[in-house]
Order: structure tokens, then C-alpha cells, then sequence
């Protein structure tokens, strides 16, 4: 028997999302010899409700560690209550009184950590199914977790060293510059040929200076002020469509302010593949960059009218397509790629904003 005891030191809470009385009394009493075969096994703490609606009433008012959910349910499907995209904060088992290996795989894109056809077998063995389940579960966030700290390693020598170029480097050259055009004023007049060195110097110090702050920027994209990603994305915008003839424009309403800069410099990642692509491949005339946001989720939408995605897109997906789908993972975020029906691409990526986040006014 496995001890399941949870990172706050307490049994596990499990939600049983059933309506069949006969089920849920079953079920009932296994979780409960399973708990007196052996204390030390930390027995999971178990609630019960009947449909859709009273799971959700139940997850809005506390957290839990498990849910079971039937997908026989009167006002719906268990599988409902899995987010868009399998980001669930919490695992989520599947039974049905449905077998079929279609039905399984459903449930599993969906985002399911099991799916179990209803017997008085299966359902006998539903707690140690669920202590397997929630053991999987925290190895597959602790293993997230390892992912994220691993990607953040070179994020963050990225950012110092965007930093001490801007601050250190960067400055140095501003003064440099500054001192270079005080003696070409200096030495008008009365040294021609010494003036004419002078102004080539402090040339090659401006051009140093762009360079620095070229790359700077690469390093650090999204400045954090209140208008960071809106003005980087414009800037992004103005220069891409400065380099390659393409129209590009970016259209919202409100600024979104984003505490996480970590956040907002994978959104402006993900929107700067997307751009590249539709330059590169798409050939597209126009593309346009639509930000929306409310109280607790943003959008940015890049739109090209370009010749769309390739039939076998998901053999040909490469390097970069495949960075966008795990950056936005990182962040608990949604992509969508598709063409659309008048034509162009459409990527479509919807973040959370952190509870430090909020709307400009």
C-alpha cells in the first residue's frame, strides 16, 4: 500500500464526481478499508457530489488533489471538467460505464492522468488506482518544475547579461561619445585634418553604442514599465516591418500591465516566431497583431493574409513551432495554429495574468 501524503503534510483530498448511488456507496467503502488495511498509508480524505455544476461549485470553494469524474453525468461530461488545453491544476480520472479504446483516448488528449471502465472490480481497486495516480501526478510536476528551473538558468544569464552591456558597456560608450564630440568642437578651426579623425571616431563610438544597444535589447525584449510588452511589441513591429517591406500593425485598446517579466518576454518570444514565420514562408502582405485583455486572461492574435499553413504541418513542425508550444506551457498558457477560412494563418495564444496583473486604465 503507498503513502500518499501530500507537500502539505496532510492526506490527500480526492472529489468523486458520480451519480449513481450504487457507484458512489461502492466506492465509499473502498476508499474506507483501504484506509483501515493500513493508517500509516495516510487514507484519502474523500467528498462526493452527483453533477457537473456541484464539481464545480465544489473546486471554486477548495483545493483538491484528486478529482474522479464519471462521464455519465446528468447535465454533462466529466471530461468538461478539464480546462482547454490540459493545463489542470489539479489531476483528473475518467470512468465511464463505456468501454472502447476511442473513449480512452478522448479522455487522455483531453488532459486525463487515467480512464477507468466502471466495474465492481475496477471500482473495488479505484483507491490504490487513485494513489498511483496522484504519486504519477507529482512526479510529472516535479518534473515540470525541474523543465521550468532548467529553462530559466539561460533566461536569467540572458537578462544580466542584457544588463551589464545597457548599464555597463553601454555607458561607458555614451560617455566615450559625448567627450569625442566635445573635441571635434574643440578642434574646429584650428586643426582640420584632426577634426576629420575626431568625427570618424565618434562615429565608430555611436555605431558601437547601436550595437551594444541592439543587442541589449535581443537580450532583454520586453522592458519592465507599465507599458513593457505593449512597447516592445510596437517596436517589434515597426522594425521587422522596416526590414522586410511587410505591413505590420498592432491594435489594442489597453496596455496589459505584467508584473512576471519572465511572462511577457516568452508572449513577445512566441509573437516574434510567429511574425518570422509568416515573413518567411507565408508571403504575406499584411500582418496584423491583436492584444485583448480582461480581469484575468490576455490574448494576442497574429493574423497574416498569407498562404496559409502546409497540409503535413505537424511533420514538417520544426524547431521554432515546437518552442512556441513549450513556451507557452511554462507559463500555463493556451496556442492555437490553424488557417483561416479566408485564407492567412492565425496564431492565437492566451495567457493568464498573474494576480499582480491587471488591466491599464
Amino acid at each position: 500500500m503507498m503513502n500518499v501524503m501530500t507537500g502539505r503534510g496532510e492526506p490527500p483530498s480526492v472529489l468523486l464526481v458520480d451519480p449513481e448511488s450504487r457507484h458512489r456507496e461502492q466506492i465509499q467503502q473502498a476508499f474506507e478499508q483501504y484506509g483501515r488495511l493500513d493508517p500509516a498509508a495516510n487514507a484519502m480524505r474523500l467528498s462526493m457530489v452527483e453533477t457537473l455544476q456541484q464539481a464545480r461549485s465544489a473546486l471554486e470553494g477548495r483545493v483538491y488533489d484528486l478529482v474522479i469524474a464519471s462521464r455519465q453525468l446528468p447535465d454533462g461530461d466529466g471530461i468538461e471538467l478539464l480546462p482547454p488545453g490540459g493545463n489542470a491544476p489539479y489531476p483528473v480520472l475518467i470512468t465511464s460505464n463505456r468501454s472502447g479504446e476511442g473513449l480512452a483516448v478522448e479522455a487522455m488528449k483531453a488532459g486525463a492522468i487515467d480512464y477507468i471502465v466502471k466495474s465492481d472490480a475496477t471500482l473495488a481497486a479505484l483507491p490504490e488506482v487513485a494513489a498511483v495516480a496522484l504519486q504519477a501526478w507529482g512526479l510529472m510536476q516535479e518534473h515540470q518544475n525541474l523543465q521550468n528551473e532548467v529553462a530559466e538558468i539561460p533566461r536569467r544569464q540572458q537578462h544580466q547579461l542584457g544588463r551589464e552591456l545597457h548599464d555597463g558597456l553601454g555607458q561607458q560608450l555614451t560617455g566615450m561619445g559625448l567627450l569625442a564630440r566635445s573635441l571635434v568642437k574643440r578642434l574646429a578651426g584650428t586643426a582640420p585634418q584632426e577634426q576629420q579623425i575626431a568625427e570618424q571616431l565618434a562615429r565608430s563610438i555611436d555605431q558601437a553604442l547601436s550595437d551594444v544597444r541592439t543587442l541589449s535589447h535581443g537580450l532583454i525584449p520586453v522592458p519592465m514599465d507599465a507599458r513593457g510588452l505593449v512597447s516592445a511589441l510596437e517596436a517589434l513591429a515597426r522594425r521587422v516591418s522596416a526590414q522586410s517591406g511587410i505591413k505590420i500593425s498592432l491594435q489594442h485598446e489597453n496596455p496589459i500591465l505584467i508584473s512576471d517579466n519572465e511572462t511577457a518576454t516568452h508572449v513577445y518570444r512566441i509573437v516574434q516566431e510567429a511574425i518570422n514565420n509568416a515573413v518567411k514562408h507565408a508571403r504575406a502582405s499584411e500582418i496584423t497583431l491583436i492584444l485583448e485583455a480582461d480581469e484575468h486572461e490576455a490574448v494576442i492574435e497574429i493574423r497574416d493574409d498569407g498562404t496559409g499553413l502546409p497540409e503535413d504541418l505537424h511533420e514538417r513542425q520544426g524547431l521554432g513551432m515546437r518552442t512556441m508550444f513549450h513556451r507557452c506551457r511554462l507559463f500555463g498558457g493556451s496556442l492555437d495554429i490553424y488557417t483561416h477560412d479566408d485564407g492567412g494563418t492565425r496564431v492565437r495564444c492566451c495567457f493568464p495574468l498573474n494576480p499582480a496583473g491587471q488591466v491599464a486604465e
